[in-house]
């Protein structure tokens, strides 16, 4: 709710943006409609919600303020709902000839609907009559016509709206609650309940006893007791039942429950999305610069037909043994050069160097006709194979051929063909490393994790610097709870590579997974250094930092990670999280409601969101996403449980004893059910279900 709104006229709207600015500085909250658009029903509802909650309302007075109908509308609306008012003079009136001004207008149909018969002209006089009465605040000059320092003016009309504004404040939260109960049928479920009415008859006695102003309207004293008698009656009825400051109490340790536990969860979720993502990459080649090389083949292949399509990720392992295989021939090319200018013959160590030579260039060579086959192929995968095909039968003596086309299969998911290339890739050539880990990357795929890991150590054993077998034996170890070895192989991974984003990203997930926030933060520190546009290490930083209860750090983390990434469903909901432990329930609803909206369905999201919903009191709303959950998870215990609060606290509020006993039942089913599968249940928790059950009337038998 603003602390003020804001009436004026559009021809005012100078002023009305310099004092806007001056009370946002003061920390005053304002609510202005700013949006200079055809006017409908809507529209005036809009308005008319603004002014009932703001706890007051400034009437920006000028000769076209006073001759504005839509402004005399707005200050009527504010006296008839007992709102305080405050004038604000920023000119002379001439209120006749204002007035002359509104008795010309011809209302057209939308103010025709807003003034339901009402003549303008003789509102105008009302509102001057009652306003006549208030004192004003005058900017620019006061009634003697000296000059007044728009500062001093802000002062005078601060200390005013700071005077009693907690009366003011709840004077506003209680006409729209009051309104909406009345727009809505005056239905039971809209009253107050509990401590909210005997606060609400306290504010009532007190305003009245010392004559505050705005004086309590007749609709909030008609609303404050009517919740009253209907709690009463309500009450007598559940004198078996605990109290709803009981079943409030349990709801909200729940919450907290399962608001950490979600954020577990999302470690987890975010680790494995990570591991996946990591192991697609890693499956073909370490990125970084092999991508530059990847990218200056697809020019030069661009150049040569015009007609390509993007570098796939398969590429980055060949530019990688192409940039080798070129070294290689430059040794061997310099060994031979040097020995024909200082020799007639040719030793036979040189002539072996020749060999390598020929062998790195036909290397090369492999690497080049890769790269042009996946370019050629584009998403064509029959092209494809036929490609790789064609450099095997070129080239059937080298296993960098059978490793591309082993990679090309494994690309298109044929892991039966990726396993036999790669096999007699290793046949042809045992001491390749990269061989090995790109064979233990299909076993990992396929579940195999035993022979994951042993080609993963057999590429260690011939290559100890090759970071990334280190890398992929922490997924290995991660997926199977062994978080101390998953560490420790990627930290070997770092080691050897300073600049591993992946390494890092995961070990920070595991150390959070462990509760070693500080740990986690110093690891996602230098992921972002080394890639400040990842938006997933923001978000997994944020996480830790919720966790370290740094709520404001965390908050800005995700903002960042949904800078970067604005459709990273899991940055949205971990921010929800955090705004939902910290009360402010419309920012946590808004990041779940975006969480659901670009992310797939999600069992914790909707539970968390029902959560957020039962917390406020919207209980029907929070069992709409308890079932949608359920639905999704039919045996999630936790949202059986909270589902049956919900229904639990509905019967507590219902005033019709038929439909209160379904509440109970389903609430009671419910309980049971989250019972049934496990669900901790404490002794207040086992009492409440006792009272249920004994003020259900007995099940009618066949029979009976």
């Amino acid at each position: 709710m603003a602390d003020v709104f804001i009436s004026y006229s559009r021809q005012n709207i100078a002023f009305a943006e310099r004092l806007f600015a001056a009370l946002q500085n003061r920390q005053v909250s304002a609510w202005v409609d700013w949006q200079n658009i055809p006017r409908s029903a809507g529209w005036w509802d809009e308005i008319k919600r603004g002014i009932d909650a703001a706890s007051t309302f400034i009437f920006i007075m000028s000769n076209d303020s006073v001759g504005s109908v839509v402004c005399t509308l707005e200050l009527a609306h504010a006296i008839e709902n007992g709102k305080r008012v405050i004038p604000v003079m920023i000119e002379t009136v001439n209120f006749e000839q204002a007035f002359g001004r509104l008795a010309a207008v011809q209302p057209d149909d939308v103010l025709g609907q807003i003034l339901v018969g009402r003549d303008p002209l003789q509102v105008a006089r009302t509102n001057r009559g009652v306003i006549g009465h208030i004192n004003w605040v005058f900017f620019g000059q006061n009634p003697q016509g000296q000059d007044i320092p728009f500062a001093e003016s802000i002062d005078e009309l601060l200390d005013t709206v700071n005077t009693d504004l907690e009366h003011n404040r709840r004077h506003a939260r209680l006409q729209v609650r009051a309104r909406e109960w009345e727009n809505g049928q005056r239905a039971d479920d809209l009253l107050l309940i509990g401590e909210e009415i005997t606060q609400a008859e306290s504010w009532l006695a007190d305003a009245t006893v010392k004559g505050k102003a705005p004086r309590p309207t007749a609709l909030q004293t008609n609303y404050i007791t009517t919740s009253r008698t209907v709690e009463d009656a309500r009450l007598r009825r559940l004198r078996n039942i605990r109290r709803a400051s009981l079943v409030a109490s349990l709801v909200a340790g729940v919450a907290v429950i399962l608001a950490v536990a979600a954020s577990v969860v999302g470690v987890q979720a975010s680790t494995s999305a990570n591991n996946a993502q990591t192991r697609e990459a890693q499956a073909v080649a370490v990125q970084g610069t092999a991508q530059i090389n990847a990218e200056n083949a697809q020019t030069r292949e661009a150049q040569a037909n015009g007609q390509l399509t993007a570098v796939p990720p398969t590429l980055t392992l060949v530019n990688q043994q192409m940039a080798e295989a070129e070294s290689r021939a430059e040794v061997a090319n310099t060994q031979v050069s040097v020995a024909q200018a200082t020799a007639t013959q040719i030793p036979p160590t040189l002539t072996q160097a020749a060999v390598l030579r020929q062998e790195a260039l036909d290397e090369r060579q492999i690497s080049v006709e890769f790269a042009n086959g996946i370019l050629q192929s584009g998403d064509d995968a029959a092209r494809l194979i036929s490609n790789m095909n064609a450099l095997v039968e070129q080239f059937p003596d080298y296993a960098l051929a059978y490793q591309a086309r082993g990679l090309a299969y494994q690309t298109l998911g044929d892991d039966e063909q990726a396993l036999a290339d790669f096999n007699q890739a290793i046949t042809l050539d045992p001491s390749s490393a990269q061989v090995y880990v790109n064979r233990g990357n299909v076993y990992y795929d396929r579940g195999d994790t035993a022979r994951a890991l042993a080609d993963y150590d057999a590429a260690i054993a011939r290559d100890p610097e090759l970071a990334q077998a280190f890398f992929n034996r922490g997924l290995v170890y991660n997926d199977s709870g062994e978080y101390e070895r998953a560490i420790a192989e990627y930290s070997a991974a770092i080691t050897l590579d300073p600049a591993y984003i992946g390494a890092y990203n995961n070990r920070g997930n595991i150390y959070q997974m462990l509760g070693e926030y500080t740990a986690a933060v110093a690891d996602f520190d230098r992921v972002i250094i080394l890639n400040p546009t990842y938006g997933e290490a923001y978000s997994n930083r944020g996480t830790a930092y919720a966790s370290l209860g740094d709520d404001a750090r965390a908050i800005a983390d995700f903002e960042q990670a949904i800078a970067h990434d604005p459709t990273y469903a899991d940055a949205y909901y971990n921010r929800g999280l955090v705004y939902a432990r910290q009360g402010d329930f419309q920012r946590a609803l808004a990041d779940f409601d975006q969480a659901l909206t670009i992310g797939p369905a999600d069992v914790l999201t909707y539970l968390s969101r029902g959560l957020a919903y039962t917390e406020m009191g919207e209980y029907k709303r929070a069992i709409a996403d308890f079932d949608a959950a359920l639905t999704l998870d039919p045996a999630a215990m936790a949202v059986y449980f909270n589902r049956g609060i919900a229904y639990l606290s509905l019967g507590i509020a219902e005033t019709s004893e038929a439909i209160q006993i379904t509440y109970f039942r389903q609430s009671l089913a419910d309980l049971r059910q989250a019972e049934a599968l496990g669900y901790p249940f404490t002794p207040d928790i086992l009492d409440v279900m006792a009272s249920i059950e004994a003020l259900l009337p007995p099940t009618s038998t066949p029979g009976s």
